[in-house]
């Protein structure tokens, strides 16, 4: 779940998290981690936990369901430095940028995934708000 207050990552920022030396993030949902301080409390041992490094670690969860089951989600949560960026065909437009709230906007007008200056809001049709 989204969680307002916590800072915004898009999806090749989390990429970038994939060694200890850069720190190991994942993601969930539309939250991400920073597992690095679990790697070797891992109860698969820290390499299974590599292969999901700067990515979604739902794929993996469901070749094994017992993350699905008991405290494996407040353990997670215990780790989330932030939100991340819904993935989309479109851009995403930050309509604040006082350092107040962060509001994204879905936007029909882009293919990318950066976000661009309030201003530029006009092009926005607005479909999806956080």
């Amino acid at each position: 779940e989204w969680i307002e207050g916590l800072p915004v990552f898009l999806a090749r920022e989390v990429q970038q998290h994939s060694s200890r030396r850069s720190r190991v993030w994942v993601t969930y949902r539309e939250g991400v981690y920073d597992v690095t301080d679990f790697l070797d409390l891992h109860p698969g041992g820290p390499e299974k936990l590599m292969l999901a490094a700067g990515r979604d670690v739902e794929g993996y969860w469901k070749s094994f369901p017992q993350h699905f089951e008991g405290a494996v989600g407040e353990i997670l949560e215990r780790h989330r430095v932030g939100n991340i960026v819904p993935a989309s065909g479109g851009r995403f437009l930050q309509s604040s940028t006082s350092g107040g709230p962060l509001a994204w906007v879905w936007s029909m007008v882009g293919g990318d995934d950066q976000p661009v200056p309030a201003n530029d809001i006009k092009k926005a049709q607005p479909l999806k708000t956080h």
